[in-house]
Order: structure tokens, then sequence, then C-alpha cells
């Protein structure tokens, strides 16, 4: 292949990259960015300019950088082959914190040693979303299930005092001779505690 069918090559690539949906970047072994296409920038809000020979320390918080130099140290050194798929979150002065699953492919050269990282993210934060609100409907689900159990446990507690009450008052009734207003006023009693009871 001559150098003008390389070039040609290249901008063809690189123009095929850019119409992905998804952001990709290549680092090399200094963990530095080496491309990106657009979306990629658009996640940053950088221009590609602005983004060639930086590194995520130029752009996260350092408790996030340093979670991705990290995985991409593990990388370069084992020298495996094997993508590998992390979720993580990001956020910038530009940005809200979004959550993504990034999968890195590491680049071997002829003699088995890791040259490069290709990494493809894919935007997981309304799914995150979605298993949050999920998670919280669930909660609160089980919260109003304990409730009952609780109201139901709470209440048979009262039914079962009530209900020796009103055998009493029904017992103590035919026992003993009562005026009559005081019956009336037993009689009011008992009713109260059978509807309770029901």
């Amino acid at each position: 292949m001559d150098e003008e069918e390389a070039v040609i090559n290249d901008g063809f690539l690189r123009t095929i990259l850019d119409h992905v949906a998804d952001p990709i970047f290549v680092k090399d072994r200094s963990l530095r960015w080496i491309y990106a296409n657009k979306a990629f920038c658009e996640l940053l809000k950088l221009p590609l300019s602005a983004v060639i020979g930086k590194s995520q320390y130029d752009f996260c918080s350092p408790e996030e950088a340093d979670l991705y130099h990290r995985t991409d140290v593990a990388m370069f050194a084992s020298g495996n082959s094997a993508p590998q798929t992390d979720e993580v979150t990001f956020r910038n002065q530009a940005s809200p914190r979004r959550a993504f699953m990034t999968t890195k492919v590491p680049i071997l050269d002829a003699a088995g040693n890791v040259t490069h990282l290709v990494a493809v993210i894919h935007e997981v934060t309304a799914q995150r979303q979605a298993l949050e609100k999920i998670q919280l409907d669930l909660m609160r689900k089980e919260r109003l299930t304990e409730l009952g159990q609780l109201a139901g446990g709470v209440a048979h507690e009262i039914r079962n005092p009530l209900s020796a009450i009103v055998r009493s008052i029904s017992f103590g009734k035919s026992a003993v001779l009562i005026a009559p207003s005081t019956m009336r006023e037993i009689d009011v009693y008992r009713r109260s505690g059978s509807r309770t009871r029901a």
C-alpha cells in the first residue's frame, strides 16, 4: 500500500468512526489519547485538538482518573488480549454525572506486547436510573408489606382483649341484675367492641 492509499484509508476510517454513536478512543503506552472519535469529543465537550495527547487527569476528578489509570495500567501489564468491561461514572465541569459501560480491548504487536488500548463507551445512565427506581419501588413495597403485617398483628392483639371484654359483658348481663341505665351503657360498650373485632 503506498502512502497516498494509506492517507485515504486513514481518512476513510476516521469518517467511519466519527459516524459511530458511541464514544471511542485509543490510548498509547503513556496512557494518553492518540485518537478519539466525534462522540468522545462531544462527551468531553471539547474539540479533538484539545483531547489528543491528554489523559483522564486533564478532565476527570482525581478519584475517577485514578480508577481509570489503574485499570489501564493493569491491562498494559497483563499482556492479555481479552477485552475488559467496566462500569464507570463520568462528570466534568460541563456535564452532570453519567454512567457508562466501557469495553477496552488491548492491541498487541507481533511480539505479543500491548501497544495500545481501544475503548468503546456505552452510556447506561438511563438504565441505571431505571434500575434505581425499580429498587426504590421494591423497597417501598417491602415496607408496605411489613407495615400491613404489623397492622394485622396489632389488630389481632387488640381483638383478643376486646373479645374477652365482650364475653365478660355478656356474661355479666345474664348473671347480675343491672339497672336499665347501666344496661344501656354496657350495650354501647358491647356493640363498640363487636364492631372493632369485625
